[in-house]
């Protein structure tokens, strides 16, 4: 358990140490040379903490916990396909609001066309991982906003796809054949992590309010530790997620690059 934390916290501190040297600087390589170190760092915790995890789940745990997660999978789903909807019909009146965020992911593309592809790789999966593991198990000791942080995520997700082919000057067709091979696993692994996220969150909030305020006859201990179990056995699905951002991440990198164009023709 205090591994599993360490590394996801670790994560996290990683990001903001690394985006807070950015900001003393706007030599392009010097940016890029942080950009693959913090993508490596980011690959080896999130590597590491699927190997904590995996030591203790079985395909049976997962399968377990899949059922047990069917409404917050759902849910996360859904609010990942209203984003998506609603991204598509306010194009208009959205784009502006999200310009940001594409200007700072047209940024980020621009930094990574220019390494290698082995390097892409890791800087996709570092990625994807810490965005993962924020929402799947930081978001669950953020104080009352926990649970509301998964739901965020997903549904901005959802909005900045649903604007991306209109922002980027892309028709659905090549879009889509742009993501779908890489994202057949990667936008899966997202909402996994967001439904463990959700529920890990709403475990944690149930188990400090009752630790404080238990039913007769039992301690605040057992009650806080028989709330946060669900939620904490929950992360034994991120044995599933990190393979399939592995995979994803190997995908977009070789594979749909080569598909988008042939397309293109």
């Amino acid at each position: 358990m205090i591994l599993i934390l360490g590394l996801s916290f670790a994560v996290v501190g990683v990001h903001f140490l690394f985006t807070f040297y950015t900001l003393f600087s706007d030599d392009f390589a010097y940016l890029v040379s942080l950009l693959v170190k913090k993508a490596i760092i980011e690959s080896v915790i999130g590597v590491c903490l699927f190997m904590i995890i995996v030591k203790y789940t079985t395909l049976e745990d997962i399968k377990k916990v899949l059922r047990d997660s069917k409404p917050y999978i759902i849910v996360s789903a859904l609010l990942m396909v209203g984003g998506i909807v609603l991204g598509v019909v306010l194009q208009d009146a959205l784009g502006g609001l999200f310009e940001g965020i594409f200007e700072e992911l047209m940024g980020e593309a621009e930094k990574v066309r220019s390494i290698p592809l082995y390097q892409q790789v890791f800087f996709i999966f570092g990625n994807n991982s810490r965005v993962t593991i924020f929402s799947g198990v930081i978001a669950a000791f953020i104080p009352l906003l926990g649970p509301f942080l998964p739901v965020f995520t997903m549904f901005t997700n959802g909005v900045v796809i649903g604007l991306a082919p209109g922002i980027f000057d892309m028709n659905w067709v090549h879009f889509t054949v742009a993501i779908l091979p890489h994202g057949v696993l990667e936008l899966p692994a997202l909402v996994l992590a967001s439904a463990v996220g959700l529920k890990f969150s709403i475990s944690m909030l149930k188990a400090v309010l009752g630790y404080f305020f238990h039913p007769a006859g039992l301690s605040g201990e057992e009650v806080f530790f028989r709330e946060v179990k669900p939620g904490w056995q929950s992360l034994k699905l991120f044995a599933a997620i990190i393979p399939l951002l592995v995979v994803a991440a190997l995908i977009e990198v070789f594979i749909s690059p080569w598909v988008l164009e042939l397309v293109r023709g």
